[in-house]
């Protein structure tokens, strides 16, 4: 006999019940790689990786091992890693890529992997007690599809096969957790695209990873590094956010005129807890994963990328949070990958969520701003700029460009845009440069991220009277 009731029940409780979560065991193996010498080749300093830990092992050299490999916490994570390659390049010939992150992780590799092999032995309890999941990153020079065989010494094996859509140093960061996306594909032709393929079933102490050449493009074997994440806790390592994240583009152009941190409450819906990024080098702001706080002040799973020309500042005042907030921007912004945030937990993404960009600028026009998240919605709003911010928020509710166009001849303003129906795990902004008779650049200045709230009682009403009515149903049936 079904039951009706149960089911309601059930709604009601995942509705008033947090979700926690907390860290897993992990191991990373960073293969720094290089072309002949320093170029591309990346050490990994600070936290990498789709399951973001410390105490990365850095493999140098096409071949060689590892005593006594860390795990993420900074114990033994196994006895002995070793591997095997003709040679390593790297995805970019730049010297010191990245910032010492995953950036660094994802730039050197063994190259030519092809059935080459990995081995990892004498794995601790702590991953083979409840079992464990390998994940193996590629990120090359060209595109292709690549895979990789993975069997451990209790019968377990699996090859799964993952896309690098693009050419040299594209395939990092992608739309995706921490910017990664995985694959767990089998056919050695797939072209599901993804920079991290996943492994999962593992039990036993010792496994391998052997190169597994694709049939698409280049399809050499190519891997960046690997992690090892026990599977007795659920793949993120923070406390679920309180759904509000802000973010302060600080830019400026040096000397009185920036970087402008936000140090407490500030915005159009006011929070606290504001991130200041893209404030190091006017010239060079990009900005490579940043972990997110939330309006708590409380680290998120969330990162931001910014991949930018240079920041500039309005000349303003910068006597409050608000002002310090609007005073510096990104300049020069139009693009659909040039901000990018990934990763946003539970706390954001469970009953949707907007996303409020705020610009003011030294010069006055019209630019369009959107954002499209992971699970296909966007939404656009017009920008429309007469004069800089004077304390007070105004919002652009302007639909289309010839309707911002109109508002900014009649010499009104605005310095904010509400975009809404947002419920992916990540998006990127989509900004474009208009076409009135001003300064039609893209530039932002801040980027807010707010929660739809717990639905109110009166949702919870009707949610009961549902429930009521299929009781009704099941009665008369």
């Amino acid at each position: 006999m079904k039951r009706p009731y149960l089911a309601l029940a059930v709604l009601f409780a995942a509705i008033a019940a947090p979700i926690h979560q907390a860290q897993a065991i992990t191991m990373g193996v960073n293969f720094v790689g290089g072309r002949n010498g320093p170029g591309g080749a990346g050490t990994v300093t600070i936290d990498a990786g789709l399951y973001s830990q410390f105490n990365w092992n850095n493999a140098v050299g096409a071949a060689g091992a590892i005593a006594n490999p860390l795990s993420g916490a900074g114990g033994t994570a196994a006895t002995n890693v070793s591997w095997t390659s003709p040679n390593t390049w790297a995805a970019s010939g730049t010297v010191n890529p990245g910032n010492g992150g995953s950036s660094s992780m994802m730039s050197g590799y063994l190259d030519n992997f092809g059935g080459q092999n990995i081995t990892v032995s004498g794995l601790a309890t702590d991953f083979t007690n409840a079992g464990y999941q390998v994940i193996v990153y590629f990120g090359t020079d060209s595109a292709g599809t690549q895979g990789y065989t993975v069997a451990d010494n209790a019968a377990n094996t699996a090859t799964r096969f993952g896309n690098q859509a693009g050419g040299a140093n594209t395939n990092f960061p992608l739309l995706g957790l921490n910017g990664f996306v995985t694959s767990s594909e089998t056919a050695n032709n797939t072209t599901v695209a993804a920079n991290a393929i996943v492994f999962t079933g593992l039990t036993g102490d010792s496994f391998t990873i052997t190169g597994v050449n694709g049939a698409v493009g280049d399809g050499r074997a190519r891997p960046t590094g690997f992690q090892v994440v026990s599977l007795d806790e659920p793949l993120n390592p923070n406390p679920i956010s309180d759904g509000n994240i802000g973010i302060n583009l600080a830019g400026g152009r040096g000397g009185n005129f920036g970087p402008h941190n936000v140090l407490d409450v500030a915005g159009a819906v006011p929070i606290g807890g504001w991130n200041n990024v893209a404030g190091v080098a006017q010239t060079s702001p990009d900005v490579f994963g940043q972990q997110l706080t939330d309006s708590t002040g409380s680290l998120t799973s969330a990162r931001i990328f910014v991949d930018a020309g240079n920041t500039w500042d309005t000349g303003g005042p910068a006597a409050t949070d608000n002002d310090r907030l609007m005073r510096s921007y990104i300049d020069n912004a139009a693009g659909s990958n040039v901000f990018r945030v990934v990763g946003l937990d539970e706390g954001v993404t469970q009953y949707g969520y907007d996303i409020i960009v705020y610009y003011d600028t030294d010069s006055n026009g019209v630019f369009a701003i959107g954002a499209a998240d992971t699970d296909g919605n966007t939404d656009t709003r017009f920008a429309y700029e007469n004069g800089n911010f004077a304390g007070t928020f105004l919002e652009s509710l302007a639909l289309s460009e010839a309707e911002a166009i109109a508002l900014f001849d009649q010499g009104l303003t605005s310095n904010f845009v509400r975009l809404s129906g947002f419920t992916g795990d990540a998006f990127n902004l989509i900004l474009a440069n208009g076409n009135s008779n001003g300064d039609d650049r893209a530039r932002i200045s801040g980027i807010q991220i707010v929660a739809n709230t717990i639905p109110e009682p009166a949702s919870m009403t009707l949610l009961a009277l549902a429930g009521a009515a299929i009781l009704r149903r099941r009665r008369v049936a």
